[in-house]
């Protein structure tokens, strides 16, 4: 569904991922931590949070420039090391593996503890986790679909 659409142009899906993260931070804040949050911080969070990203493009700048044909976000995950990593589901998690994906989810775990009061290694442990059942979820997806024969 990404692949078509309005959806699909770069600033509007940015801006409709940092909304929909904001969302599941405010819901972690208020009702899995207890604490008091406005969508305003859990906004603030997240755009904090989506800083790692720059680094993460000059890197694969720097790779592209170099004659990588293959760099990519999956360039910083331990998926690098197999074959073909969308062929299972255990390749697809290790490719979500992300090095700045995961620095980003401790940062917006610091941010969750310094917005809401709580101590900081049970908001990070609680999105890391929350993270990783995300990816489990999306690595069960299968890889890319077979194309439809043309009649």
């Amino acid at each position: 569904w990404r692949s078509h659409g309005w959806f699909s142009l770069p600033l509007v899906s940015s801006l409709a991922t940092l909304a929909l993260v904001s969302v599941v931070l405010l819901g972690v804040g208020r009702w899995v931590l207890r604490a008091e949050m406005t969508l305003r911080q859990a906004l603030a969070v997240k755009a904090y949070a989506t800083l790692v990203t720059a680094p993460q493009w000059i890197l694969l700048t720097v790779l592209i420039r170099l004659g990588s044909e293959t760099a990519s976000p999956a360039s910083f995950s331990p998926a690098v090391l197999l074959d073909d990593p969308a062929a299972t589901v255990a390749g697809r998690f290790l490719s979500a593996l992300n090095l700045f994906e995961i620095w980003a989810t401790v940062w917006m775990g610091i941010g969750l503890s310094v917005v809401t009061g709580v101590p900081e290694r049970r908001a990070v442990v609680g999105l890391v986790l929350l993270w990783v059942v995300w990816l489990g979820f999306g690595s069960l997806a299968p890889g890319t679909p077979a194309p439809t024969p043309m009649p």
